[in-house]
């Protein structure tokens, strides 16, 4: 939920991110391609690319900042996604599109994830405040 009280939920099946109006009680797509059609992309390989045309595979969790600025858990590619409010552009913030292990104390876009579950902050996020990540192990 944003500052506006607007909720932002994670639809998983159609691989966006939807929003629900406090306003008004709609409901719309803020984040990804509406399409249905194979998504999985390597997170590392879209720097940049403007919200609605983001190609996320199966987001399992979305949080806002008190910026509005979006974290996207994004499963299917292996990776956190931010879009940044002031722009509307998703940019990767954490991990490479491949999933597995590759290291702690190093900087999040090197870092391979193993299928983001969620992600939150515990405050205001500033580019010194973490992103707390949690995943999946695969045995």
């Amino acid at each position: 939920m944003d500052s506006s009280g607007n909720i932002f939920i994670a639809d998983t099946q159609n691989s966006v991110i939807r929003e629900v109006l406090a306003s008004t009680g709609n409901i719309q797509t803020v984040v990804g391609v509406t399409t249905i059609r194979a998504r999985a992309v390597r997170a590392s390989t879209v720097a940049t690319a403007a919200r609605l045309s983001a190609d996320l595979c199966l987001p399992s969790s979305v949080f806002v900042d008190g910026s509005s600025n979006i974290f996207i858990a994004d499963f299917g590619n292996s990776a956190v996604r931010e879009v940044v409010a002031s722009t509307g552009d998703i940019q990767t913030v954490a991990g490479t599109g491949v999933a597995g292990y590759n290291a702690d104390n190093i900087p999040a876009k090197t870092a391979s994830s193993i299928c983001p579950q969620a992600c939150l902050s515990m405050r205001p996020v500033t580019s010194s405040s973490p992103i707390l990540l949690t995943t999946l192990s695969v045995s």
